[in-house]
């Protein structure tokens, strides 16, 4: 068998490369069961999201999420390298509710 490349952020695989591996949010994993390290952890997490939110709600557009899984390709999934930072903010991107940020879902990934 022959090992799959991971890809890097500025080479994704097309989705024709691989049609057998997750689509969108739905498909990849979400949660993986550990928990935060600390309560201030949370906190802090919590309170940039609080302070970002606002600014993005006024411009109309923007999400900022945390401690929620980022894909920037389909063949991450398949190597369990899943990348999940504590904060993130894009903008130019509808807002809303995600499960994860799958980047060729948004259309962003920097």
């Amino acid at each position: 068998m022959t090992a799959l490349p991971i890809p890097s952020p500025s080479q994704p695989l097309a989705a024709t490369d691989w049609p057998d591996l997750p689509l969108g949010q739905d498909d990849p994993p979400y949660d993986d069961g550990i928990h935060m390290e600390t309560p201030r952890h949370p906190f802090q997490m919590d309170l940039l999201i609080d302070v970002m939110d606002p600014w993005l709600a006024a411009r109309g557009d923007g999400f900022t999420g945390g401690n929620m899984f980022l894909y920037y390709s389909r063949v991450q999934v398949r190597h369990n390298a899943f990348i999940g930072p504590d904060f993130f903010v894009a903008l130019d991107v509808p807002r809303g509710e995600r499960k994860s940020w799958v980047v060729w879902e948004q259309g962003k990934g920097r």
